[in-house]
């Protein structure tokens, strides 16, 4: 058998291949940002529907001062380079959550005055108000919306990335 020498130019072929990769990358880096963006304000709705389904208050103040990246950002989940900042404008928010003392148990106090007025079954703060309630020493139990939201939503998020990641693949 002779020898004969072969000789392939892949040049244009790397090129086309580079071009191929920038293309699915853009594409994709598009489709990934707004599936996370969507994913992001569904972990807000999921929020939301804890503090209604846990009765967590009974004003909607709370339910509707949850965003995503705000201001107020007192949450902040990531996970391998992908991260969402949750925040809210009710400095209450992760006492809630969390649970707190009705003061500082470190002042030796058995009860501090909360300066206000009560209107129907509410009270409304009024800082220097001369009048207001007396708030016992004690720990409030907290109502872990928050924490909630996020064991069901890392379930719900696992399983679109899944869906996700096979249908991106099954593209290229």
């Amino acid at each position: 058998m002779s020898k004969t020498n072969i000789s392939v130019n892949t040049e244009d072929f790397e090129k086309f291949a580079k071009r191929l990769e920038q293309v699915v990358d853009k594409d994709l880096q598009r489709e990934v940002k707004l599936w996370l963006e969507g994913s992001g304000f569904q972990f807000l709705e999921e929020v939301q529907r804890m503090i209604k389904t846990m009765q967590v208050v009974d004003t909607r103040r709370l339910l509707n001062s949850f965003t995503r990246g705000g201001d107020g950002t007192i949450w902040r989940l990531s996970s391998n380079g992908l991260s969402l900042e949750v925040g809210t404008n009710v400095n209450y928010a992760r006492y809630v959550n969390d649970g707190h003392w009705t003061d500082d148990p470190s002042r030796g106090r058995a009860s501090r005055f909360v300066p206000g007025v009560w209107q129907g079954n509410s009270f409304r703060y009024i800082k220097g108000h001369n009048e207001g309630m007396v708030l016992k020493l004690q720990y409030i139990e907290g109502r872990p919306y928050f924490d909630n939201a996020v064991t069901v939503f890392r379930a719900i998020f696992e399983r679109s990335m899944g869906t996700k990641l096979n249908e991106w693949v099954r593209r290229l």
